[in-house]
C-alpha cells in the first residue's frame, strides 16, 4: 500500500529465535540428561566469563595510555648537513658559455680549460 512505512526486521531476521529455542531445548527440555544440561550451563557461563575478563584487561591496558617514546638531547658543535644539488632543465650551450667565459673572466676561463 502507498504511503504505509515497511515493517521493521523481527527476531527471526537476526536469528534470535535460535537462541531461544536452543536455551530451551538445552536447560528446559526435560527429555536431556541432566548431565548434558550442567555441562552446557557450565561450558556457557565459562565463556562468558572468559569474555567478559578478556574485555576488561583490554580495556584496562588501552586506557593506561601508554606511550613509548624516547627522548635524548645531545649537543653537537657542529653538524653534517646533507650535501645536494639544484639542476637546471635548460640544456647548456658550451660553445655560448665558453665565449662568455673569455671575454668576462679569463682568468676562470683559464682555470676550467687547464
Amino acid at each position: 500500500e502507498e504511503g504505509t512505512e515497511p515493517a521493521l526486521p523481527t527476531a527471526e531476521y537476526f536469528g534470535l529465535q535460535d537462541l531461544a529455542s536452543d536455551y530451551y531445548q538445552v536447560l528446559r527440555n526435560a527429555s536431556r540428561p541432566r548431565v548434558c544440561r550442567v555441562l552446557w550451563c557450565l561450558l556457557t557461563l565459562g565463556l562468558l566469563t572468559l569474555t567478559v575478563f578478556m574485555v576488561y584487561k583490554l580495556l584496562k591496558e588501552y586506557f593506561q595510555y601508554r606511550s613509548f617514546n624516547k627522548v635524548s638531547v645531545k649537543w653537537q658543535t657542529e653538524l653534517a648537513l646533507p650535501a645536494f644539488t639544484i639542476c637546471s632543465t635548460n640544456s647548456i650551450n658550451y660553445t655560448r658559455l665558453e665565449e662568455d667565459f673569455k671575454d668576462n673572466d679569463p682568468e676562470l676561463f683559464n682555470v676550467i680549460n687547464s
